[in-house]
């Protein structure tokens, strides 16, 4: 996959964390263009988001990234015991706020002009 490619060549320490923290990366049909699956552990990937022609490695790379948020609040909360292992529990709001705000650092991150378009989507939907 050119996303996980990209990560590993501009961010090779994050790569590393979604390898340990992820259990595997689902390729589904979905509602949405990523999401995390907090029982196993799993971050999917829309199907029709990976097909689209007009979007580059870099929008999925920071989808991932994103996803890959959530993944590392739920490992770091079961080793401080504020989760069980399904992620019951936790920083809940905290960890949204994680997830979200990092997001137009992570499209600036996996190289411009690419990820342009992900930084304009982050910032409108936090309102920064």
């Amino acid at each position: 996959m050119e996303a996980l490619a990209l990560i590993a060549a501009v961010h090779p320490w994050r790569l590393v964390h979604l390898r340990r923290d992820v259990t595997e990366i689902r390729v589904i049909r979905f509602p949405c263009r990523g999401a995390y699956l907090r029982d196993v552990r799993a971050i999917v990937c829309e199907l029709g988001f990976l097909g689209r022609r007009d979007l580059t490695a870099a929008p999925v790379a920071a989808s991932l990234l994103h996803e890959g948020v959530h993944v590392r609040v739920q490992v770091m909360a079961m080793r401080l015991g504020v989760v069980d292992g399904a992620g019951r529990g936790g920083f809940g709001r905290t960890g949204r706020r994680l997830g979200r705000g990092d997001g137009p650092s992570r499209g600036r991150a996996v190289t411009p002009p690419s990820g342009g378009p992900f930084v304009v989507t982050a910032r409108t939907l936090t309102n920064r």
